[in-house]
């Protein structure tokens, strides 16, 4: 697949949930699974970097029994990295992204083992932005740049952000036809997809049929 970067806005998975009549939870739970296997069809297909919108800032404002119900899935699933066959087999680096801290401990300490195992790996990243805000990550960058004391580039300037690397084509789920504050500064030239369906009812085929309508596009990067 020429070395792509796939970025996915997991959205629906409350709505998936309401559709087949089951508690709004087990939507999360099963989006758990299909990010479970979205990696393995990632690699499958030969993509090198894989960049997940999992959990935004704003997501903290919903209801603390949600939140907290989250923190326990995004602790299970962030475990089951460690151990992961698929993970290690294919040396897949995983980077969590965000403001971490806003997360209780014991889930910090879980994203800090899984990158601490992982951090050696180069065929393919994974990275997983949770407590992410697209904003705040360029300000944060925009204060490390005037610590710096001199004018910068736009290139050092990106270096400066919780990611430096451009999505080729970013997936969102859900029918809702928005960014939502995902990866404003990286995604300016990036082939947006909003699809229908719910992030528990993405598949493989469905991720080969929009790389094949990616590769039909003219991409000219404003030129």
């Amino acid at each position: 697949m020429d070395d792509l970067h796939v970025a996915f806005v997991l959205d629906g998975n409350r709505r998936w949930a309401v559709e087949n009549q089951l508690p709004k939870l087990m939507g999360h739970h099963h989006g758990a699974k299909t990010l479970k296997k979205s990696i393995k069809w990632c690699v499958e297909l030969g993509i090198k970097d894989i960049t997940v919108y999992g959990f935004s800032t704003e997501n903290f404002k919903r209801s603390e029994e949600e939140t907290k119900s989250l923190f326990n899935i995004m602790k299970k699933y962030f475990s089951e990295l460690l151990t992961s066959k698929e993970i290690h087999d294919n040396e897949i680096q995983v980077r969590f992204i965000g403001k971490l801290d806003l997360f209780p401990e014991d889930l910090q300490k879980v994203m800090k083992e899984v990158e601490a195992k992982t951090k050696d790996y180069t065929k393919h990243s994974f990275n997983l932005c949770v407590a992410y805000g697209g904003h705040e990550e360029i300000v944060q960058a925009a204060n490390k740049a005037i610590a710096l004391g001199k004018p910068i580039t736009e290139e050092e300037f990106a270096n400066l952000l919780y990611l430096n690397k451009q999505p080729d084509l970013v997936i969102r789920t859900g029918g809702a036809m928005r960014t939502s504050n995902f990866l404003p500064w990286q995604s300016a030239y990036s082939e947006w997809f909003f699809i229908k369906e719910h992030w528990p009812a993405f598949s493989k085929e469905r991720l080969v049929e929009l790389i094949a309508e990616f590769k039909e596009r003219k991409r000219n990067f404003g030129k």
